[in-house]
């Protein structure tokens, strides 16, 4: 961070000063009269890489913790400067710090398909897609999914490696590819729930899946009231005869052929079967 200007504009002197009041060692004694503060930070974020890789004994869960905070400072990144945010946040440093975390979890876990492709992805966002395909190709090497061959296909396209398109093509042709995309596996009836919308849909759904102890007959099911669009109607028609019912709450327990009886009063704020208040 002190290489960022934090405290004030940072030349070749001011860099200078900082490395010899620095504990981290890695530019001890180096000429910085040619060093930007930009190649320092470089510098200092690939010491602190080799340093976490080093403390790590390796293997798929530490590379998902460093994966983890990748995430987490990607995010810090994207949302920017926030009214929680300490004095000293830069969202150029924690996107920086991101990239550090993805490179140590590939050198923690080579195999790891999930790192390669992550840190590949990202390096294709910054238009580096040379260092982003030879990562892309570790990925589906290792895991092969649709979505890992997809951003193979745009590094080697934009590298301009058109062997390698034409490869990707045929792979994303087949249909043996699996996706990355989350699948959950539900029953009939929990794939029949997800259409339902309403609490009275819901309601309707679970009496007719279990009607209990008393059976009814077909006229005396239950009934859902459902509020018609202006170009279409729910449910069976009713007579132009009978008054309507249309728009109207309608208590699900009343037989199927049950028509409401004209009255002379003005109608009740509410309806007498209190079913849904």
């Amino acid at each position: 961070m002190d290489f960022s200007g934090r405290y004030g504009p940072v030349d070749t002197a001011a860099i200078g000063r900082l490395i010899e009041v620095h504990q981290t060692p890695v530019l001890k004694g180096v000429n910085t009269t040619h060093l930007t503060s930009a190649r320092a930070v470089d510098a200092y974020l690939q010491f602190a890489q080799q340093r976490l890789v080093n403390s790590t004994a390796g293997g798929p869960l530490a590379a998902e913790a460093t994966m983890i905070l990748a995430d987490l400072e990607t995010l810090a990144a994207n949302a920017g400067r926030t009214i929680d945010s300490p004095p000293e946040f830069s969202a150029l440093h924690s996107s920086e710090l991101a990239l550090t975390y993805r490179r140590a979890a590939v050198e923690i876990s080579p195999d790891n398909a999930d790192a390669a492709a992550d840190l590949g992805r990202t390096l294709l966002k910054r238009s580096i897609p040379e260092a982003a395909k030879d990562l892309l190709l570790q990925s589906v090497r290792v895991a092969p999914t649709r979505q890992r061959f997809e951003s193979l296909l745009e590094a080697a396209a934009k590298s301009g490696d058109f062997v390698l398109v034409d490869q990707c093509e045929k792979q994303l042709a087949s249909n043996q590819l699996p996706s990355e995309l989350p699948v959950k596996m539900m029953s009939p009836q929990e794939f029949a729930r997800t259409g339902q919308t309403g609490p009275p849909a819901a309601m309707a759904s679970a009496v007719n899946a279990n009607p209990g102890p008393n059976q009814f007959n077909r006229s005396q099911q239950y009934r859902v009231a459902t509020r018609p669009t202006n170009n279409q109607v729910r449910g069976d028609r009713v007579p132009m005869s009978q008054p309507s019912t249309a728009g109207q709450i309608v208590d699900p327990t009343l037989p199927h052929n049950w028509t409401p009886k004209p009255s002379a009063s003005a109608p009740p704020t509410q309806p007498e079967r209190r079913l849904f208040w």
